[in-house]
């Protein structure tokens, strides 16, 4: 009997079609995408895919993949909810909390979040195929591991598990060999808390690898609390943990927080002329022209009001002892 079928438009399943296709698991691995591949050149190949019989089992990928981390769920050690099921009983994706309409939509936010997988957690995932693994605030992957519960508050193509958003997560104490959290902790309100949380859900000796922005624009409506610096990073996980390594990666350098300020300023200039002027400027005029000069009076004074809070160098706040 064949372990092989022809994959089709109609029978495809990424995890048969990658067993089948070592070149393009590495190409997945690499950042393609399985699905792509097909579509554009599988298809055409007529490219096999393991059988389900040669996989060795007739459940789906989402019943094994629960019937894995059934045992780390936990409702009790979240914010508060139920799970349930959000397409088939007994498998993945999940929802817990207490939404009376059951989830999030993406709707809420501002877009999806694609931010690559940062390498050495995903060598770790790769590596180490008995350990379990969070990945926080996922949005969209890739490629998705059976060894990672991927956690989102809004339906992500890749969520295994969407929740309300909080500071707390329904995993049990101690369960967790590594988590993931990219460019997640600006967005909720209390990070201190989703820190001493992670901890709880590390098996000791554990680790965590965190990305967090520092010199970023207001981003991911409707909610970003919170920057840091370096140190102010360090201090978020100081307590209960043994640091690694602090440094910035090559998509965390101040070229990218430049260009993004900079382009969203002069989108946000609602005068052509004055816009005009400000994107034809140079680095050396902008350097040598005071704030009080005539360029930047005339940005600031023709900026909107979202430009004026999203590049803002901060906020000043009055308020009244109730």
């Amino acid at each position: 009997m064949s372990t092989t079928e022809r994959a089709t438009p109609e029978n495809f399943d990424e995890e048969r079609y990658l067993l089948a296709n070592p070149d393009i698991a590495d190409f997945v691995y690499g950042g393609g995408v399985a699905r792509d591949h097909f579509d554009a050149h599988g298809h055409a190949e007529e490219r096999p895919q393991l059988t389900v019989a040669a996989l060795g089992t007739d459940l789906s990928r989402a019943h094994r993949k629960f019937l894995r981390f059934e045992g780390v769920l936990d409702a009790s050690a979240g914010a508060g909810g139920n799970f349930r099921p959000l397409e088939q009983p007994d498998a993945l994706p999940l929802y817990y909390g207490r939404h009376p309409d059951g989830e999030f939509s993406l709707d809420t936010y501002e877009g999806e979040s694609a931010n690559a997988a940062h390498e050495p957690f995903v060598r770790m995932l790769r590596d180490n195929p008995d350990m379990l693994f969070l990945d926080v605030g996922c949005g969209r992957r890739n490629y998705t591991y059976d060894n990672c519960l991927y956690i989102e508050v809004y339906r992500s193509v890749s969520a295994d598990l969407v929740i309300e958003p909080a500071c707390t997560y329904p995993i049990r104490s101690g369960s967790i060999d590594a988590i993931s959290c990219f460019a997640v902790l600006e967005h909720v309100p209390e990070p201190w808390k989703v820190a001493r949380d992670f901890h709880r859900m590390l098996k000791p000796g554990g680790q965590v690898f965190i990305d967090w922005p520092f010199l970023q624009p207001l981003h991911g409506y409707p909610s970003h609390y919170y920057n840091a610096t370096h140190l102010g990073l360090e201090r978020m996980f100081t307590e209960g943990f043994d640091l690694l390594s602090n440094e910035t990666l090559d998509n965390q350098t101040p070229d990218a927080s430049l260009r993004w300020m900079l382009e969203g300023i002069a989108d946000s200039i609602v005068d052509p002329a004055v816009r005009d002027a400000f994107g034809k400027a140079t680095v050396a005029d902008l350097i040598a022209t005071p704030l009080s000069g005539a360029l930047w009076s005339q940005v600031r004074a023709s900026l909107n009001e979202d430009g004026r809070r999203r590049f803002a160098a901060g906020s000043t706040l009055i308020a009244r002892k109730r």
